[in-house]
């Protein structure tokens, strides 16, 4: 459970989701989970944020591999 509040602490303003949706997901893991439920939460919002963080990087690196192109052809 520590290990799920960290991540929405952490995570929560760098890809767009509301402090108000992980409000909700930490008072329903703390209060209207078992075990099982609290893994799956924390099982999918690794895997969510895992897909932003992945989405962010590719996109620096297509936006360096297109000026490092620009710069190319300009110089050309």
């Amino acid at each position: 459970m520590k290990y799920l509040i960290i991540l929405l602490l952490l995570s929560s303003s760098a890809f767009g989701k509301s402090n108000e949706y992980y409000k909700e997901v930490l008072v329903s893991g703390v209060f209207d989970c078992n075990t099982k439920c609290k893994e799956h939460k924390l099982h999918y919002e690794i895997q969510d944020l895992s897909y932003r963080m992945l989405q962010v990087i590719l996109l620096k690196i297509s936006r360096e591999i297109d000026k490092q192109f620009k710069e190319e052809v300009a110089n050309d």
